[in-house]
């Protein structure tokens, strides 16, 4: 399964997990009421941002310009035929959740790590200790207990409100991979 960014979110949405407020758009849509915002290419490539392609706009007008250059682009070899622009949104912190299908254990595995964004890679190399794994028996699923624990080994402080919401999240991730039986 392969989805650019908008489509994944779409996913994300209907099992509650919170996403910015954006629009996927080709040349042409009005953007008059946006700014600040972001615009991004829709593509499959990653590294978006490190090739220069993702835009921060102040003003409508410059997410208009924005639109108009990306719109018809290539970016990393792929040409770009829709952009999202979100609601640009003040970042506190990044972290990095993901469920995959790991074919050694022949199960899902959830990883976490508290240092997220881009560059997790980077991370797991330097500091292979922030980045926690745990294997989802895929009868019982990602239990909300689990979730807390995986967020607490990877550094999370257990006594905290954000725990509970970010524990919600993860299981809501769970039911995103099950429901749209992510592992294909």
């Amino acid at each position: 399964m392969k989805l650019i960014e908008f489509e994944g979110k779409e996913l994300f949405k209907s099992v509650g997990i919170p996403v910015p407020e954006g629009i996927a758009a080709t040349q042409g849509c009005d953007f008059s009421g946006v700014a600040p915002a972001v615009v991004k290419p829709q593509i499959l490539s990653g590294k978006r941002g490190k090739a220069g392609a993702i835009h921060f706009c102040d003003t409508n007008e410059s997410a208009n310009e924005a639109v108009n250059s990306l719109i018809g682009s290539y970016v990393l070899g792929e040409k770009v035929t829709k952009v999202l622009v979100e609601k640009k949104l003040e970042i506190k912190a990044e972290y990095y959740f993901c469920i995959t299908y790991d074919t050694y254990p022949r199960a899902p595995v959830v990883i976490v790590c508290g240092e997220g964004g881009m560059e997790i890679e980077e991370v797991k190399k330097h500091s292979p200790q922030k980045v926690v794994s745990f294997i989802i028996d895929p009868i019982k699923g990602l239990m909300p207990e689990q979730a807390k624990d995986v967020l607490i080994k990877a550094g999370f402080n257990h006594r905290t409100t954000k725990l509970i919401k970010l524990s919600e999240i993860l299981v809501n991730l769970w039911k995103c991979f099950e429901k749209y039986d992510c592992k294909v």
